[in-house]
């Protein structure tokens, strides 16, 4: 298996549930925890999913 990451902000996440529902309910969790446009970001030069995305790689990865 190859995986090829074209940026620093991503992880991988395997789950044993195939089942699309538990992928909705864990990106809805990090959304919730994480939110976008948090005024307490100052890393913001790239928009504002970009911290967000650089927290959520660290908790996940």
């Amino acid at each position: 298996c190859t995986l090829f990451l074209r940026h620093t902000s991503a992880s991988l996440v395997i789950q044993e549930n195939a089942d699309p529902s538990a992928r909705a309910d864990l990106e809805a969790w990090l959304n919730r925890l994480v939110p976008e446009n948090d005024p307490l970001y100052t890393h913001t030069m790239e928009g504002p999913d970009d911290m967000p995305a650089h927290i959520k790689t660290a908790l996940t990865a």
